[in-house]
């Protein structure tokens, strides 16, 4: 299973001043940062099989880094091989991802705010 997903800070771990001290940030900044992301599990084994993180912005910019759609896996070569996972952001980049969870040659491409899958 391949999901999009927006990781935040979790503002109650970092509520305690030795965690927060770790990511040289103040409270006030934990709210400032958004990163967009993949993950893929496993639904036989039940286990995380990769995490890959995609573009970090800050989510008060006008475009954050929001994954809002479902990824789309497709044979992009048509060769029959592993597919790709292709994913946009709503800061407008185009991400595609190979069966390793690397990003392919040439990607991430640049557009326009991506509103749908």
């Amino acid at each position: 299973m391949v999901i999009s997903v927006s990781y935040f800070f979790d503002t109650e771990f970092y509520s305690s001043p030795e965690n927060l001290e770790k990511l040289q940030l103040s409270t006030e900044e934990l709210d400032y940062y958004i990163v967009s992301g993949i993950v893929i599990f496993n639904l036989t084994s039940k286990q995380l099989v990769k995490q890959i993180p995609l573009a970090l912005t800050k989510a008060s910019s006008e475009h954050a880094a929001y994954a809002l759609f479902s990824p789309t896996l497709v044979d992009l070569d048509s060769e029959g091989g592993p597919l790709e996972i292709i994913v946009g952001i709503l800061s407008g980049q185009l991400f595609v991802i190979n069966n390793e969870g690397s990003i392919r040659p040439g990607f991430p491409k640049v557009f326009g705010p991506i509103h749908g899958q």
